[in-house]
């Protein structure tokens, strides 16, 4: 069977309709793929940079007690005293942000206890330190190897 001039045109554009619709339909899909990735990648950024930030912040209120300790003078307790109290602001960001991944979640909750155990032995050396009459005791010199367990523990989890 020999097809017409006219039948065969017909099935060209029949044919060039059917490509142009999957190409649509191709790129919608591309695209709507790149965004997903997009937001993924936005938001393991956006985890990273939490992570980061509380790191910095758990080591500077750190150096605040080590410099307070150092020069026995009040202003080097600042960092600390500001530091602190943004700590937990950045772990229940990151709880928000890890919500959806329960590895994450479980990381996040280890995590949050080295960081009350940090902020407890900073906490206890700065208490003993005042109340020993500016001295470093034996109670500090012994939780130094712990705490340096928890610090590296920290650098660790994050």
């Amino acid at each position: 069977m020999v097809l017409s001039l006219k039948s065969k045109i017909n099935s060209g554009y029949i044919i060039a309709f059917l490509l142009l619709l999957l190409s649509f339909f191709l790129i919608f899909y591309t695209t709507g793929k790149v965004i997903r990735e997009t937001h993924s990648v936005s938001h393991t950024y956006t985890v990273i940079t939490t992570l980061e930030t509380l790191k910095g912040n758990i080591f500077e209120a750190e150096s605040g007690i080590r410099g307070y300790i150092v020069t026995k003078d009040k202003r080097f307790l600042q960092p600390y005293d500001e530091k602190i109290t943004l700590i937990p602001a950045s772990v229940d960001a990151l709880k928000k942000l890890t919500a959806d991944n329960k590895d994450q979640a479980a990381l996040l909750n280890l995590l949050e206890d080295l960081l009350k155990r940090k902020l407890n032995f900073m906490s206890k050396g700065l208490n003993l330190f005042q109340k020993s009459g500016f001295l470093i005791t034996e109670e500090m010199k012994t939780d130094r190897e712990p705490g340096k367990i928890v610090t590296d523990s920290i650098r660790t989890v994050i």
